[in-house]
């Protein structure tokens, strides 16, 4: 009785089994991601997220050194009582010393007065040197004077064994002027 079972349904067991090797084997034959062939392409990104005063004075700091490569974003995200902000950075090489930074910055904001909550973006791209710190302002320019602004400075360098540590903190006075309507990211 149970050989009659088994010959009976052979056919869909094994079409069972061969749909899934076929399905293991195509997994396995489409790598996720590149090998990279040296470590020259990969590079550390030391953050350093803050919130400063109008007086310049940092309340609050938090650094972390991320590696990556090009292309690759690193992601980082505040979150406080009533906002949190999710930003993304993501470097690309360019010839010599030169790269890239894309930043991109969400910002929900809880209005507690107005009952809602209101949601911003942005996104922007600026030229730097490796080594050379910028500074990207997730909240836009400054609208009224009294209030804290969220700093995070950034710092990008090739991989080394000595670049592999966490950076020293917001260095330095973030720059005090960042109006521009345009421009939340800026050069030291």
């Amino acid at each position: 009785m149970m050989l009659r079972w088994i010959v009976k349904n052979i056919g869909a067991v094994s079409g069972l089994f061969l749909l899934t090797l076929t399905s293991v084997y195509a997994q396995e034959s489409m790598p996720d991601k590149p090998a990279l062939d040296t470590q020259d392409q990969i590079l550390v990104l030391d953050i350093s997220a803050g919130i400063v005063e109008q007086n310049q004075e940092v309340v609050w700091n938090s650094d972390i050194s991320k590696t990556t490569t090009p292309g690759r974003p690193v992601s980082i995200q505040v979150v406080g009582q009533n906002i949190v902000v999710v930003a993304q950075f993501t470097p690309y090489l360019g010839h010599g010393n030169s790269t890239l930074m894309v930043a991109q910055g969400q910002v929900w904001i809880e209005l507690p007065n107005e009952g809602g909550v209101r949601y911003n973006t942005n996104i922007q791209t600026i030229p730097l040197d490796f080594g050379e710190k910028i500074y990207f302002f997730p909240l836009g320019p400054e609208k009224d004077k009294n209030n804290a602004q969220i700093v995070i400075q950034l710092e990008l360098n090739p991989y080394s064994q000595s670049s592999a540590r966490p950076s020293a903190g917001l260095s330095g006075n973030p720059p005090k002027d960042n109006s521009s309507q345009t421009q939340t990211l800026t050069k030291e």
